[in-house]
């Protein structure tokens, strides 16, 4: 009777986790991750050797921008499951969104020497060699992400902007067209695209790019300068100036002199 007892309160206690399972995973997907932390963090108390429950507890606190904290968490999980590749890329991107760019390339590598064709790690390699200043290795790193699984579009805008950063113009714009045929409203494709066409002297196609990125909600100050630059050689001065005060307003550290350089406004 006494095991049958024991045996009552461990299927109590079962289904009482599996609903709170549900219920983080619930929160979870509703984007209410305090309420998936608190509960997940709940369940790992129950049975701390849960790396699943760890990688969730994890996976919250990256969705809160809460990276270092995660990373410390993504950390216990692998303890308890050292060859899973998911927390090796979540933790790797962490460390990316904490500039721990040696930290991501080591746990990336660890997956690409079990899975050498790992489209997540490789796209994620890409991103972390281009900000590492090394946008040859991030080139090769996309094009075997791309070579494995060419549907996701926005590997193609990352790729088009290791193409213009190389210096190949012809390929970027390839890239960046083929990105706006697939997504009409990727704002800061069109940014991009816009610096494209005025490094190669279509400042007329540059300003139209750059006006549709405004109208699409991406406007940072370089827009405006680079806009501005645009309009100032096709001999729009007025309409220069009016988008080098904007600039100005909006960053006047960088941009003021800027301002007052190209308008000969006088500093008094």
């Amino acid at each position: 009777m006494r095991n049958a007892g024991l045996l009552f309160l461990l299927a109590i206690c079962l289904f009482a986790c599996e609903d709170k399972e549900e219920a983080a995973f619930e929160a979870f997907e509703n984007e209410d991750f305090e309420q998936s932390l608190a509960i997940f963090k709940e369940l790992s108390s129950l049975d701390p050797q849960n790396w699943y429950h760890l990688y969730n507890i994890a996976r919250s606190l990256e969705e809160l921008g809460r990276y270092n904290e995660a990373i410390t968490w993504y950390g216990k999980s692998l303890k308890y499951n050292e060859k899973a590749n998911e927390i090796l890329i979540a933790r790797a991107r962490c460390l990316l969104k904490t500039d721990y760019l040696d930290g991501a390339k080591t746990d990336l590598f660890r997956v690409l020497q079990r899975d050498e064709e790992n489209f997540e790690a490789n796209y994620l390699m890409g991103r972390v060699m281009m900000a590492d200043n090394d946008p040859w290795g991030a080139l090769s790193y996309y094009n075997k992400a791309i070579k494995k699984d060419d549907s996701d579009v926005t590997l193609f805008y990352h790729r088009a902007i290791v193409m213009g950063t190389v210096g190949n113009g012809y390929m970027a714009l390839r890239d960046i067209n083929y990105v706006i045929s697939q997504k009409p409203d990727f704002n800061q494709a069109y940014f991009n695209r816009g610096i494209l066409q005025m490094r190669a002297g279509r400042y007329a196609e540059a300003i139209e790019d750059f006006d549709t990125a405004e109208a699409l909600a991406y406007a940072p100050a370089d827009l405006y300068v680079r806009r501005a630059d645009c309009k100032s050689s096709v001999g729009l001065n007025s309409a220069a100036c009016t988008d080098y005060k904007i600039a100005s307003d909006m960053d006047p550290k960088h941009y003021k002199k800027v301002f007052l350089e190209m308008c000969a406004v006088s500093s008094n």
